[in-house]
């Protein structure tokens, strides 16, 4: 009896584990832009991809993370390798299918099974926020941290895969007025001066005087509250005039004084500082803002009165989404992948735009839908420059709140601006390009974001 029940058992136990799938790991690399990239995968035995997990990666994170997050549930939900890459981290995203190929291999799998083309099949998507702000840069993310910080319900529309937008090309220079102190020690210009000469050298039909004092006297404290939010203690303080003499007499140059801040490096020192957006974006997560990336904006929505109530928008798979807000905060950059527009408000013979593709100016046709007031300087051709633009000077106009006004000089209701798309009431048109812009959307984003919340009830 004994031998009969043991032999059942056995019997049993076999035909459970023959049921069973037992999972392994298996560790692939692919190369990407800053080097391998390693992922660990876990296959069943029946060759379904259960798990992918990135074990090793030096990629950029602001860049990065998004396809980090994006490439791997794409190939285990469609259990396929064709997955579209992500805009603007095409290498991570090769790095992450190569590296799930190579472990594949590694199983004994035959790639070319794994390479079912995804149909994506768009749905109309109705989402509500008290505040959208299109465009999560500098400026967007800064007012996201203020106005979700504030305990409102906040979402970024993104065209990009990642956010950052011009910030992310920022080589860490970030422009603030000096002290007396400073300035006489670095040879610099004092708030004061410094509010003179951008005056003499800026548009004087759009200059607001008390925006850019405001601004200037801000600048120190708005580097400090940048700075807050790193989670490090390497950031190194470096001070150096502006790339552009802001004015010249007799052939002696007075600056801006720009601090450029690094994390501390061994080595070469990278010319993106990338940390000022990891900063900035984890500020903005951990503030409640949430993040709708590739997705752009096509439309401001206006209600029956014609007042902006939100946003109307698509995404690259076919999605669309109707955006209700209580307000709208535009952050969409300058306009310098619009060459047509950036041509006409340029001296140079072949302006060359250094930023973001995304940045083709949609902002200022939003503004313009709903009556906004716009204004440009033209950018000069200077020595150095080459015909390189680093950023636009023009756009729309505000007010102290960072509301867009219309051609009466009235704010619009609901509708505010920030950063680039703004500057013209505040930067020269010869040295915006030494860490002024940057400075100026961490101001510009910060008083939108605290005037929009306050202006809820």
């Amino acid at each position: 009896m004994k031998k009969v029940l043991f032999a059942f058992i056995l019997v049993l136990t076999i035909a459970l584990l023959a049921g069973t799938c037992f999972a392994e790991t298996y560790t692939g690399s692919g190369i990407g832009r800053n080097g391998e990239v390693k992922v660990d995968v876990i296959f069943e035995d029946n060759g379904t991809i259960a798990d992918i997990a990135i074990a090793e990666s030096s990629e950029t994170p602001a860049i990065a993370a998004y396809a980090v997050e994006r490439i791997p549930s794409l190939i285990m939900e469609h259990q396929t390798l064709n997955v579209d890459a992500v805009s603007g981290a095409t290498f991570t995203s090769n790095a992450i299918k190569n590296a799930v190929k190579d472990a594949m291999k590694q199983a004994g799998l035959d790639p070319e099974n794994y390479q079912e083309p995804i149909v994506y099949t768009g749905e109309e998507k109705s989402l509500d926020a008290d505040i959208v702000i299109v465009g999560a840069g500098g400026s967007g993310l800064s007012a996201a941290i203020e106005a979700a910080g504030a305990g409102k319900n906040v979402l970024l529309v993104e065209s990009n895969a990642y956010a950052g937008g011009a910030t992310l090309y920022c080589g860490g220079m970030v422009m603030y007025a000096p002290t007396a102190e400073e300035a006489a020690e670095f040879g610099s210009l004092d708030a004061e001066s410094l509010h003179q000469g951008m005056k003499e050298n800026a548009s004087p039909e759009f200059f607001n005087d008390a925006l850019n004092m405001d601004y200037l006297n801000h600048s120190l404290e708005n580097l400090q509250w940048l700075k807050g939010f790193y989670d490090g203690d390497d950031l190194v303080d470096s001070h150096d005039p502006g790339y552009v003499p802001l004015s010249s007499e007799n052939g002696v140059a007075s600056h801006t004084l720009a601090i450029t801040v690094r994390p501390k490096a061994e080595g070469e020192e990278p010319l993106v500082n990338t940390w000022i957006v990891d900063s900035l974006v984890k500020a903005a997560r951990n503030a409640g803002a949430e993040f709708l990336l590739e997705t752009t904006a096509d439309q401001l929505l206006t209600d029956a009165n014609g007042k902006v109530c939100g946003i109307h928008a698509s995404d690259r798979y076919g999605n669309t989404y109707t955006i209700t807000a209580k307000k709208v905060i535009l952050a969409t950059g300058g306009f310098g992948s619009n060459y047509s527009l950036l041509k006409e408000h340029t001296d140079m013979e072949r302006p060359f735009y250094l930023g973001p593709t995304s940045n083709k100016g949609w902002g200022i046709e939003a503004g313009e839908s709903v009556g906004a007031k716009t204004g440009y300087a033209n950018l000069p051709d200077l020595p150095g420059y080459d015909s390189m633009v680093y950023g636009t000077v023009g756009g729309l106009i505000v007010n102290e709140k960072a509301e867009v006004l219309d051609k009466n000089d009235a704010a619009i209701d609901n509708l505010y601006a920030v950063g680039e798309l703004t500057c013209v009431q505040v930067l020269d048109t010869v040295h915006f390009s030494a860490g002024e812009n940057s400075s100026w959307n961490l101001y510009s984003g910060r008083i939108a974001g605290a005037e929009a919340a306050q202006a809820i009830q």
